[in-house]
């Protein structure tokens, strides 16, 4: 077996945190491993993958001799210790580090089992105890694993294929990226006999990313149906690769599943079977929302809980030609087209202190105070202006965005749409804040009945989604052990608490746009291995050079 040298960093309790009163209790829980310089697990349940070697334990002080002697390396453990364990497993040793006085060294190499194997590393300072998880696996196991057969699941989302308009005028979010998702895609075809399925987890195509004062629905800016202009995204020459791409790897036995993302919640099941074949599989619940549970997973795009993006079938009713039945398109449309024409002219985001707050913990105690008509409305005034901030267009107040979708027929200038203030009232989407038609919006759209207004908000700006998600959605329901999201278009992969000392994973797929439509990693997908070893998921990339490569340490559950 090959050797291996990982650099893993032990946060150890020193003496000069107890100088300054703070209680060693209360910050072991903090104190945790790093594997290549990212964060190995201190939750229960969940374990970094790590290779077998030696494996460098970096401390924050100067090491001796008494620390080997409060070091154990143990089969997995699922609960914390209250005595240190007599011995570690058999082949392990510790050692100082005769080059770095801050470091021990780790020997797993004396092994005899070359099977994966979960274990604790438990760390005694005086008679407080830290934890942290990880599955060794040697480098046969990798290719065990793989040996396996349809044991592997892969996720990608927000490619964004936009019509014939927007790739000639250069502002589709997809142009540079194409060739490296075909080759993701005939890789997942070379190794159809691994691959169980492909979940395209939402915004495969765009409906709205275009800007003003275009129409939307439009070939040769004339005004079409919803699905045919969708059919006309997927003609685009290069648009065609992939959909003809994506009907291959149907075609090659791995099963193509479908869930509808905000941007194309014009897909339906007649329509996914139009452009992928009839073994494809469409995964929706609410017209435009869908979630893909297996066993105890969860998938989704993760739009349900928003309050700018999710259906919205009240709030206009009345307006133009809009009725209880064509009722839908929330105020996303609106944001949307700022954004597409904000994009057109130059990239700019929003920042967290726009939003008034300085941490994410101050947000989550934000959101706990009840729901009220007068709290939403400020809500909403200040999340209309943050968006204005944050994709400013010169004139942007006298722009006509057109419609002509969802029973909205005129063209609507910025007082009409958006909340300037508390104190204005405009045409559109006048009761969209009140907390009882939020709760009914809610109910309709199958998320929680006690979601509050606030997290709706702004649940599609970076960095809140994975945190509202992690903290609010799915931290104490122990129904699933993987949860995967989309939407942020933000790469993530992390090991979480629960309440039930029981953890889970959750990943984001993050997306396929352009590098220059994106400040985050792009090309990225999400791999779910299902085997015999237990669950493992990884993130990967798709690099310049056409290299399938690891974005972070794989999680495993057992």
């Amino acid at each position: 077996m090959q050797k291996a040298s990982t650099r893993i960093g032990l946060l150890a309790i020193v003496v000069s945190m107890m100088m300054v009163g703070c209680d060693p209790a209360d910050l072991l829980p903090t104190h945790t491993l790093l594997v290549d310089g990212e964060q190995m697990s201190t939750v229960h349940g969940v374990l970094v993958e790590q290779p077998y070697g030696v494996i460098e334990l970096s401390f924050s002080d100067k090491v001796d001799e008494s620390v080997l002697q409060h070091l154990r390396l143990v089969d997995y453990t699922d609960y914390a210790p209250t005595v240190l364990p007599a011995s570690s497993i058999d082949g392990i040793s510790f050692m100082l580090d005769p080059n770095n006085d801050d470091q021990v060294l780790l020997n797993c190499l004396g092994i005899k089992s070359l099977d994966s194997r979960a274990v604790t590393l438990v760390y005694q300072y005086e008679e407080q105890f830290v934890t942290s998880h990880m599955m060794l696996v040697p480098d046969t196991a990798a290719t065990a694993m793989y040996e396996e057969e349809k044991v592997y699941t892969a996720v990608i989302s927000d490619i964004h294929l936009n019509d014939q308009r927007a790739m000639d005028g250069k502002w589709s979010w997809f142009i540079e990226n194409q060739p490296y998702l075909i080759e993701y895609l005939d890789y997942l075809i070379e190794n159809e006999d691994k691959y169980t399925e492909l979940v395209l987890l939402g915004d495969l195509f765009d409906e709205e990313v275009t800007p003003i004062p275009l129409p939307t629905f439009a070939v040769n800016d004339i005004p079409v149906s919803e699905k045919d202009y969708l059919r006309a995204i997927a003609r685009v020459e290069e648009n065609q690769e992939v959909i003809s791409k994506i009907r291959e790897v149907q075609d090659a036995g791995i099963q193509v599943i479908y869930v509808p993302g905000n941007h194309d919640s014009g897909v339906d099941e007649d329509l996914l079977h139009e452009f992928f074949g009839s073994g494809a599989k469409f995964v929706s619940d609410v017209k435009g929302l869908g979630s893909y549970v297996s066993s105890d997973m969860i998938m989704e795009h993760s739009h349900r809980y928003d309050v700018m993006c999710s259906p919205d079938p009240y709030s206009n009713i009345g307006i133009d030609d809009v009725t209880e039945d064509n009722a839908f398109m929330g105020i996303q449309y609106f944001t949307t087209r700022i954004a597409a024409t904000n994009r057109y002219n130059g990239l700019v985001e929003a920042k967290l202190s726009d939003y008034g707050f300085a941490s994410e913990s101050e947000l989550l105690s934000a959101s706990n105070r009840q729901g009220t008509d007068e709290l939403n409305k400020g809500v909403m005034s200040l999340v209309c202006n943050v968006v204005l901030m944050a994709k400013y267009v010169d004139g942007i107040d006298t722009m006509h965005v057109p419609t002509g979708l969802y029973g909205l027929t005129d063209d609507y200038v910025l007082d009409e749409y958006f909340y300037l203030s508390t104190e204005s009232e405009p045409l559109l989407y006048q009761t969209m804040w009140k907390q009882e038609e939020w709760e009914r919006r809610l109910q309709h759209n199958h998320a929680p009945k006690d979601f509050p207004f606030l997290l709706g908000a702004i649940f599609c700006e970076v960095p809140y989604t994975d945190a509202i998600a992690v903290n609010r959605l799915f931290g104490k329901d122990d129904t699933y052990n993987l949860v995967v999201f989309a939407h942020t278009h933000v790469p993530y992969l992390r090991a979480m608490e629960r309440g039930d000392d029981e953890g889970y994973i959750y990943a984001n797929t993050g997306s396929w746009v352009d590098e220059n439509a994106c400040s985050h990693p792009v090309r990225t997908a999400v791999e779910i291995y299902n085997g015999e070893h237990g669950r493992q998921v990884r993130l990967l990339q798709m690099d310049k050079k056409f290299q399938l490569r690891k974005l972070s340490n794989a999680l495993w559950t057992k």
